[in-house]
């Protein structure tokens, strides 16, 4: 992730990624990616996902772990944000992944 605090961005393209981890609540194989973030102080951390296409937002600390934040809404939405709390110096996995294959172009942005 880029930046620095308070605000952290990336924009990428899930198009050709590996499907490695299945959205949070259904079995599912679509192209995502994984960004490993380390939280530079306590606080709440808004994440915000936009994309051209329908997607998935989750944050675990563990890799494949149980999902802290699992954000999908209906009917195919393009925008997803939540509020974690985090700790300094925990590592979270933000995952952006997409329903049943959609693929396209995203903006992750996590800020406090």
């Amino acid at each position: 992730l880029s930046g620095s605090p308070p605000a952290f961005s990336v924009t990428g393209s899930n198009a050709g990624a590996a499907a490695d981890h299945d959205a949070c609540f259904v079995f599912d194989e679509s192209r995502d990616h994984v960004y490993r973030f380390v939280a530079p102080r306590d606080g709440a951390l808004e994440l915000t996902l936009s994309g051209d296409f329908d997607v998935i937002l989750y944050v675990d600390t563990a890799c494949g772990g149980d999902a802290l934040v699992c954000e999908d809404s209906p009917f195919g939405s393009h925008d997803e944000s939540a509020t974690l709390q985090v700790s300094a110096g925990t590592e979270y996995f933000v995952v952006v992944d997409a329903y049943q294959g959609t693929t396209g172009t995203y903006t992750l942005t996590l800020s406090y």
